[in-house]
């Protein structure tokens, strides 16, 4: 039944986003992970918009169109410029903020439709998995993605109730659009399969309303910002985008069989969700058993139900599977499981249902701190992105009177901790670098290819670092001026 606002609704608020924010505080102080899950490339679209100004579409360092639209990089970089660079807060800002409007959704209907305690547990089931807590600290889109899809999805339950407010969904869905492309208002649609679920029952409501003016909106938000970046990068807009990423994805990529595939996105929740996952599906089967006799908590709990359901089958049936991209579905998933986690509580008032709360942030909290600042710090993505850092700090205190640096054969996370974002050059063009009239430094990477090449420069030009790191890799920065000249 509705709910209605109160001082304990509003404390509950504060209890989740204090939660968020702890979560937040670990993920931030652990070793950065850059070099992992292909951040760095999202890094440098943050980067080639504060510093090359290419807001329509954004390059790599290698020169290639970026392969997702720009919401996320947009997002970020505005922040990056109100906080005067580029760094991780600005970067994670916005999984921070998507994370924290996904707990509020959940708490939302958690605690107007089933309760207070659902609202509160619901919110922690989602922050406190694998991929919530991964997630909240990304640089990617999938958290942004699933805050957009989440409130396209409650504008439509909401627009389904009440007959109205179809503008505003398919404007949120243009926004989703822009964030990763079509797929988010279709998942955020999936839960109004419900108005076929309850088509013979005289109460249930049925979809009612105009969707004419959201829908010119939505094709004006989204056919013109492509427009304006195929007029700002041309045909490979086209090429990257709708070729690559969206057609190839979808249709062209190779994959398992499909009685293989098929189970997989099943395990990611269940795996990645854990271990809440199997709350989740017992309430699956309690919505179909054994449904409300209010009329707009059924309807919420069959839209919740269509929504999840709908959404694991096209991640089955596709061909590119990924577990960050069942992220959508917990939202859902945590109404549903939270509501199944206040049945088998059954705290008796709020003060208890908060001392359950506090105990689940404690365990949760402290073994993800051990995972993000003591095991996983050990991995090789992480040791290399320290040690990339270490390796940009030294290069800072050289440059003291800082001159033009080029970058050949490295990683881009050494851009991003040098503040610059530069299409990297080739070997073939090293030379002709380091002969240019004005001071130019060169950051190489020793491999098989360029190890000749190095050995060759060294002995024409100077050699202002040379550093190995704890990896075994080693980088050398030459000029052609001496360290100090002008």
């Amino acid at each position: 039944m509705a709910g209605t606002l109160d001082n304990h609704y509003q404390m509950g608020i504060l209890f989740l986003i204090s939660a968020v924010l702890l979560v937040f505080t670990m993920r931030l102080c652990a070793p950065p992970d850059l070099m992992d899950r292909a951040q760095d490339r999202a890094v440098a679209y943050i980067l080639d918009v504060t510093e090359n100004g290419h807001w329509p579409c954004q390059l790599d360092w290698k020169g290639r169109i970026s392969s997702k639209p720009p919401m996320y990089t947009w997002v970020a970089a505005l922040f990056s410029l109100m906080l005067g660079k580029v760094c991780l807060f600005s970067i994670y800002l916005p999984c921070l903020l998507s994370t924290i409007g996904c707990v509020f959704i959940i708490y939302y209907l958690g605690s107007r439709y089933f309760g207070w305690s659902t609202g509160i547990y619901g919110g922690l089931m989602y922050l406190f998995s694998h991929l919530g807590v991964r997630q909240i600290a990304l640089a990617r889109t999938d958290a942004l993605f699933s805050f957009t899809i989440a409130l396209a999805a409650l504008i439509a339950f909401n627009a389904w109730i009440k007959g109205s407010g179809w503008t505003i969904f398919w404007i949120v869905c243009a926004i989703s659009t822009l964030t990763k492309g079509p797929l988010g208002p279709i998942i955020a649609g999936l839960g109004l399969l419900a108005a076929a679920w309850g088509r013979k029952e005289e109460d249930c409501p049925t979809l009612r309303g105009t969707h004419i003016p959201g829908i010119c909106l939505f094709l004006v938000v989204t056919l013109g910002w492509f427009a304006l970046a195929y007029w700002y990068m041309g045909k490979p807009v086209f090429d990257t985008m709708i070729g690559k990423e969206l057609a190839g994805q979808s249709i062209g990529r190779e994959a398992p069989p499909l009685y293989i595939r098929f189970w997989k996105p099943t395990g990611y929740v269940i795996a990645r969700y854990a271990p809440w996952g199997i709350l989740t599906f017992f309430g699956l089967y309690r919505i179909i058993r054994k449904p409300s006799r209010d009329v707009e908590t059924r309807s919420l709990e069959r839209f919740l139900w269509c929504w999840f359901m709908g959404g694991l089958l096209i991640f089955s049936l596709a061909k590119h599977q990924r577990h960050d991209l069942v992220l959508p579905l917990l939202v859902p998933a945590s109404v549903i499981g939270g509501r199944e986690l206040t049945l088998l509580i059954k705290a008796r008032t709020r003060r208890h249902v908060l001392l359950v709360a506090t105990i689940i942030i404690l365990i949760f909290s402290s073994i993800f701190t051990w995972y993000y600042h003591i095991k996983r710090p050990k991995k090789r993505v992480v040791r290399k992105t320290t040690e990339i850092r270490k390796l940009a700090n030294l290069i800072a205190k050289k440059n003291t009177r800082n001159f033009p640096i080029d970058y050949v054969n490295t990683t881009f996370i050494l851009q991003y901790y040098l503040g610059t974002m530069k299409i990297h050059r080739s070997l073939e063009e090293v030379e002709e670098i380091l002969r240019a009239p004005e001071p130019r430094w060169v950051v190489i990477r020793r491999s098989e290819k360029s190890a000749r090449l190095i050995d060759e420069l060294a002995s024409r030009f100077h050699r202002v670092l040379v550093w190995k790191d704890s990896l075994g890799e080693r980088f050398y920065v030459l000029s052609n001026r001496l360290p100090g000249a002008t």
